[in-house]
């Protein structure tokens, strides 16, 4: 199944079970988070497969951690989509080889920096990742906005990063680290292409 987002009140008719949904990220007129939602609410069972540009790892987390099964460049869906389609019905995962291990060492990383961080402090992480601002996380908390800024300056410091975006990335990767151990296992890893070097052309003699 294809689906650019309209499809997805006319697959809902449909009575036979959907195995693949294909998302064209670039055609949705609804966040890609609010779709891959919607697919799982309505096809429990179907797996999920996006198509899009370029994909960091951090995205990549971000999309495991919601159940995406594959991701496929649109500069490599003619050659590889028929393989990723097939991959992920057998129960595998297809991302891009470069991606899952930049991924897997962030999982390491993430597990060292996260032994520093106290109860106090992964519970406020717990609340950046539900987008709360510092004023609804004090409030949450019963504490000043101060004390907020506080613990959120020694969270990055103890996860080395320098924002709340990629503090909570550095929690979900921890999160995910027998996840993506486990794909490192299973996955079928597409290959980066690589372009053949045009043959030199020859020289014009002058007579």
């Amino acid at each position: 199944m294809y689906s650019d987002g309209a499809l997805l009140t006319r697959a809902d008719s449909s009575k036979k079970p959907i195995a693949v949904f294909v998302v064209d990220a670039g055609t949705l007129l609804i966040p890609l988070h609010t779709c891959i939602h919607q697919i799982q609410e309505r096809w429990a069972t179907s797996k999920i497969l996006l198509v899009g540009d370029k994909l960091s790892h951090h995205q990549m987390i971000l999309l495991m951690e919601q159940g995406v099964q594959g991701f496929v460049r649109y500069s490599e869906v003619k050659k590889r989509i028929v393989s990723a389609i097939h991959t992920i019905v057998d129960d595998k995962l297809w991302f891009p080889s470069e991606i899952v291990e930049q991924l897997a060492a962030d999982v390491k990383t993430s597990r060292t920096r996260w032994a520093s961080v106290t109860r106090r402090e992964r519970r406020i992480i717990g609340l950046l990742e539900q987008r709360l601002s510092n004023k609804q996380a004090a409030a949450a908390l019963n504490v000043s906005e101060n004390t907020i800024k506080f613990h959120l300056s020694n969270i990055f410091r103890k996860l080395d990063v320098h924002d709340r975006k990629s503090a909570v990335v550095v929690s979900i990767s921890r999160r995910l680290g027998g996840h993506v151990e486990a794909a490192m296992d299973r996955a079928t890893f597409a290959k980066p292409q690589t372009r053949a070097r045009p043959e030199p052309r020859a020289r014009m003699r002058s007579a």
